[in-house]
């Protein structure tokens, strides 16, 4: 479903192509190509190290340049050319299989340095994280329309990408009830400002949960070498922090005002064949069905 999902938002970025490739891909794959690519990639230009802890930053450098300092660069890594372009339409997808319900739903959204990104990581929280959230009290706690609500910002962090929120229906309520649920929890987010307190509560929770790995050695190593690899600076992990504490209720409704809108969205949901087919033969046929397999070589 997560498949399908990325081939209806992204119909021409590298980012509808799945991590590892198609099965055809795989089956496909020869040795040269593998090592071409690993040649292309895994270079040490192309790569970042971080070093934290009680060392010596000298004597750190000169083993690292005795052990590594050898080894060749790299072709530059081949970025992609294709930009996606904006959505024009509702799009929807429908997977079946002999398994419970499942839902997705997807917004296209912008990336770091885009001030978006920081908001939509403070809507995330508001919306999904805890038992507190509003669709978790909404939809699992009040209503009992889905036993699992969760929001993500997928599939990758470097190029415009997706808000994604999913849930799990609980019988014997579907798919289309909950998706009721959560559009009018979004139009409710554009509609109203955040009361101060509720967004105090959210950004207090992104700060803990940001400083928290940050009391480890490996922890501290991974934030600094993902906002390096990923932004140029690790400085901006402190640039970061500040736009998540700075952000204000009237943000939040500009970027869900702008973003929750029909022809931003994509569905997805996971149905039986004889739930799908009989839901198929009862609507309009509105919908535009999922674009078929078709995609570059290898995603970035």
């Amino acid at each position: 479903m997560y498949e399908q999902l990325l081939l209806a938002a992204f119909q021409a970025h590298p980012y509808r192509v799945p991590t590892v490739g198609w099965m055809s891909d795989l089956e496909h794959l020869t040795r040269p190509q593998a090592a071409e690519f690993r040649r292309g990639f895994y270079a040490p230009n192309n790569a970042v190290a971080a070093l934290v802890g009680d060392l010596d930053p000298a004597a750190a450098e000169r083993l690292i340049r005795r052990y590594f300092g050898d080894l060749p660069a790299g072709p530059p890594p081949r970025p992609p050319v294709t930009a996606e372009p904006p959505q024009t339409g509702e799009r929807r997808a429908v997977v079946e299989f002999d398994a419970g319900p499942d839902l997705m739903i997807a917004f296209h959204k912008a990336v770091w340095p885009s001030p978006d990104d920081t908001v939509f990581q403070v809507i995330d929280s508001l919306l999904t994280s805890g038992r507190t959230s509003r669709l978790f009290r909404r939809l699992v706690l009040e209503t009992q329309l889905a036993s699992e609500i969760y929001g993500a910002q997928a599939p990758g962090d470097r190029f415009p990408n997706l808000f994604v929120i999913g849930a799990t229906p609980r019988a014997p309520h579907g798919p289309e009830e909950v998706e009721t649920a959560i559009l009018r929890e979004l139009q409710r987010l554009a509609a109203e400002p955040v009361p101060d307190r509720e967004l105090q509560k959210v950004k207090n929770q992104l700060q803990a949960s940001f400083l928290y790995p940050l009391r480890s050695n490996p922890g501290l190593a991974a934030q600094l070498s993902y906002y390096e690899i990923l932004t140029g600076d690790w400085k901006n992990l402190n640039a970061y922090a500040s736009a998540l504490q700075t952000t204000t209720a009237a943000q939040v409704r500009d970027a869900a005002r702008r973003t929750f809108v029909a022809s931003n969205r994509t569905v997805a949901t996971l149905a039986r064949p004889q739930e799908s087919g009989a839901r198929t033969a009862g609507t309009d046929g509105g919908a535009s069905p999922a674009p078929g397999p078709g995609s570059p070589d290898a995603r970035p």
